[in-house]
């Protein structure tokens, strides 16, 4: 294990080394990005790591690390940024069990209580405002040994945790910034490994942020006296930055390499996710697997079942969804940070009786604040924080730590506090459904605008089989979410046609699903692979364009089509969880 924890710390500090701005000083009258922020910007990031260690031919072992970081400007002076860094929470899984939970309530052992003061204490670091790592210094060293039996790759995930600098990219040119700006790196030698040269390319730039994709330097580029290099690795990903100050915003990066020790084949991956806590968090697993069955092929519809006015005519729902949202308000409740039986399932934290595939047609948000009552209706704590990877509906498919049932971080709470907790109040912007409108589409028409929706429908192809038309958004359609319409083929007289297939995708699955060779069974397995694809894609590319496929059954597609659409509005909404106690006549339960 000695041997795969010097493979995965090699690797992640020779992509950190990589992951930094030009020293080069800018040239006048040329806009270049650096790290500048102001003394007592701060930042917070949700973080999420995952490594998988295997030996060639076999399954992985895998790790999962999910943190929220705070990192503060202490100092700017001489070219030189003081930035402190700290984990508010850290969660880490592995061998299918939770290893570490600094949200849990559970009692700590000595050893997970020293782990969490050294995370909660952070380091220190010494940056450029070229953006050069120059010293770290960690604020509580002494307890890095609650960690000392460990394997030394777990060690050093947790030691990963605390930086969020692995993000920025190498060698950032003294050019001009502009889409299509591109540059390449060299190879670097770091502890006997090589991380392989990268290519850089800017392709998004808008007034707040700029989008960098990178990956290997193809094999056509290197120079003809460069030699394939056993014990090297790669990295490919994104980096969406702040233009002004140079924090980045979210990221994705893959690392890959391959270690031969003693006839042994050792394969590392690591992916790393950041964002900054206000960045929406994309879609939820659930919307996700829902599209994703969708999109695989077209299904047949009857115009004469009942079903078909359910969801093909407004509000696309068998109910309002003004009742699924009275529903989620009756039956959310606290139940603090030790699973209680509930429903079906072991519920902790803030739950509801509905999942987030109860709630198709409409979007609840990041939650923006909380707070936390006693029985007398007075705060426990001022300023609660969110807790960014809080949902207020589950996925039903689970897989997620208890503490992501937490609306918010505990932040040195005691147990005291968190058991003085009689409600909790979190507040929420929530896109729902408004207005109604119908629209006719016509063979000839090749493209309309669809009147206070922000959408537009383009005609891609039309033939007797098959007719493909695509819904372009303003902003994009993030994947796993669908526009507020639904169209289907009509006759002469106007009204459906009795039998056509439909299937519906995104832009984003199709390139996802496309480049799969053998999808995964697994409903799971499905969900984590489009994920993995997803992630990897940068936002402007995720956020692409809902589509409509329509297939002839027993006759030919006519030539119209009937759209039916509503308009959308977002408002704010307060979500109460009342604490929960047990009913004295069985088992179920209820709000005290």
């Amino acid at each position: 294990m000695k041997l795969i924890g010097a493979l995965v710390c090699a690797l992640i500090l020779a992509v950190a080394s990589y992951f930094w701005f030009s020293e080069a000083p800018p040239a006048i009258n040329k806009e270049v990005l650096l790290f500048n922020p102001p003394v007592g910007d701060v930042r917070y990031f949700a973080v999420d790591q995952t490594t998988e260690i295997g030996v060639s031919g076999r399954g992985g072992s895998v790790n999962r690390m999910t943190s929220v970081l705070r990192s503060e400007v202490l100092g700017v002076e001489a070219g030189m940024v003081e930035l402190q860094s700290a984990a508010l929470k850290v969660v880490e899984r592995g061998r299918g069990r939770t290893l570490v939970d600094t949200e849990s309530g559970e009692p700590q052992s000595s050893g997970e209580k020293l782990l969490v003061d050294f995370l909660r204490s952070g380091v220190v670091e010494q940056v450029s405002v070229h953006g050069v790592l120059k010293e770290s210094t960690y604020q509580n060293p002494d307890a890095l040994k609650s960690i000392s039996d460990r394997p030394d790759s777990l060690q050093t995930l947790l030691l990963r945790s605390l930086s969020v600098f692995p993000w920025y990219p190498g060698q950032f040119p003294n050019e001009d910034l502009a889409i299509g700006l591109s540059w390449q790196t060299e190879n670097q030698e770091w502890s006997g490994g090589i991380l392989e040269g990268m290519q850089f390319e800017v392709t998004q730039l808008d007034s707040q942020t700029v989008t960098l994709e990178f990956g290997p330097v193809g094999e056509q580029d290197q120079p003809a006296d460069e030699d394939a290099t056993p014990n090297s690795f790669s990295a490919t990903g994104y980096l969406e930055l702040e233009r002004a100050a140079g924090w980045p915003r979210q990221a994705s990066v893959q690392i890959s390499t391959e270690e031969e020790h003693q006839g042994v084949t050792f394969q590392i991956t690591s992916r790393w996710k950041v964002r900054q806590s206000e960045v929406d968090p994309g879609p939820d697993t659930d919307r996700l697997l829902s599209m994703a069955k969708i999109s695989m092929q077209a299904r047949p519809v009857d115009t004469s079942n009942t079903v078909f006015n359910d969801y093909f005519t407004p509000p696309f729902s068998p109910e309002p969804v003004e009742t699924s949202l009275n529903e989620i308000q009756q039956t959310l409740l606290w139940f603090g940070t030790e699973p209680v039986d509930y429903r079906y399932g072991r519920a902790v934290g803030v739950e509801s009786k509905l999942n987030s595939s109860n709630l198709q047609t409409a979007t609840i948000h990041p939650v923006n604040s909380v707070r936390l009552l006693d029985a007398d209706g007075e705060p426990v704590v001022e300023n609660t924080m969110p807790n960014p990877d809080f949902r207020v509906l589950k996925p039903s498919i689970g897989g997620n730590a208890a503490s992501a049932r937490m609306p918010f971080l505990r932040m040195g709470m005691t147990d005291e506090q968190l058991r003085s907790i009689d409600v909790i109040e979190f507040d929420a912007q929530v896109t729902v459904p408004d207005q109604e409108y119908s629209v006719l589409l016509d063979k000839k028409d090749k493209a309309i605008e669809l009147e206070n929706a922000g959408l537009k429908l383009i005609i891609e192809e039309w033939r007797d089989e098959m007719v493909r038309i695509r819904v372009s958004e303003t902003g994009g359609t993030p994947p796993g979410a669908r526009p507020m319409l639904m169209g289907y083929p009509v006759d002469e007289s106007g009204e459906p046609v009795a039998q056509f297939g439909l299937r519906m995708t995104h832009s984003a699955f199709e390139s996802v699903l496309g480049a799969m060779k053998n999808p995964p069974r697994g409903a799971k397995a499905m969900a984590a692979t489009l994920m993995q694809g997803l992630e990897a894609m940068p936002p402007h590319e995720r956020n692409g364009d809902f589509i409509f496929e329509f297939s002839r059954t027993s006759a030919p597609l006519p030539d119209r089509f009937r759209f039916n659409y509503m308009s959308t509005r977002t408002k704010d909404m307060t979500f109460i969880a009342p604490a929960a106690r047990k009913n004295t006549v069985g088992d179920d339960v209820e709000s005290s």
